[in-house]
């Protein structure tokens, strides 16, 4: 074989590696073929919500860092933190914050399997739940509730979308999927010490995939009463 067959061989194994590494790492937060979509919607809906560069913000459920990246790139230095239950997400998503060349912006990436456990000491502007809420019992959906209201600034916002039309139960890897009704969901908030109030479809706020189990479902706002 000829040294360029060789180099170019290698180079396709190379890019084959990487390729399936990062299906792998996709995979682990949703369907890989809506991951660059799903990633541009979150950044895209929190600079449409105030999100600036000074804000403080939660992403809890922050898996591999799809949405985080940009979010992280966007905020400034120390202005991130990102919380999965899956030690495994979080190592992958060290792995893609080093990828991206982000670690200059010193983001907090914590693996803990209960939010109960974790106190942050400092108020925040922003808790973010992407694709969370219908992947937690009622126990956890308290738990994260809770988080919230423990950690959010006087005007802070929560913003976190759900499965609201009825469904029969399913899973998704080790978790559950549910749908409760918006009004299960305002009951839990004010359990919490939080309101609520239903923003729309994900549609209608430009999460456009086609699918309506995705785009139907709705975006939630709640803050501290």
């Amino acid at each position: 074989m000829k040294p360029r067959e060789a180099g170019e061989r290698a180079v396709r194994r190379v890019r084959a590696l990487v390729a399936g590494r990062q299906a792998r790492r996709h995979g682990l937060v949703g369907r890989p073929e809506l991951w660059q979509l799903k990633r541009d919607f979150q950044i895209a809906f929190l600079r449409a919500q105030g999100l600036e560069p000074g804000d403080m913000l939660v992403d809890v459920g922050c898996g591999t860092l799809r949405g985080g990246i940009p979010i992280i790139d966007y905020l400034d230095s120390g202005s991130y933190v990102g919380i999965d239950v899956r030690a495994e997400a979080i190592e992958e998503a060290r792995r893609e914050l080093r990828e991206s060349g982000l670690e200059h912006k010193r983001p907090e990436l914590i693996a803990a399997p209960s939010l109960g456990s974790v106190e942050l000491g400092r108020e925040v502007d922003y808790v973010w739940a992407f694709s969370v809420l219908m992947h937690l019992d009622d126990e956890r959906l308290g738990e994260c509730f809770e988080f919230a209201r423990r950690h959010l600034a006087a005007d802070g916002v929560v913003y976190a979308n759900a499965i609201t039309a009825e469904l029969p139960p399913a899973r998704w890897r080790e978790f559950p999927v549910l749908s409760r009704s918006v009004d299960v969901y305002r009951a839990h908030a004010e359990r919490a010490g939080l309101s609520l109030r239903d923003m729309g479809a994900l549609a209608d706020l430009g999460h456009l995939t086609g699918l309506a189990h995705h785009d139907e479902q709705r975006m939630l706002a709640l803050r501290r009463i």
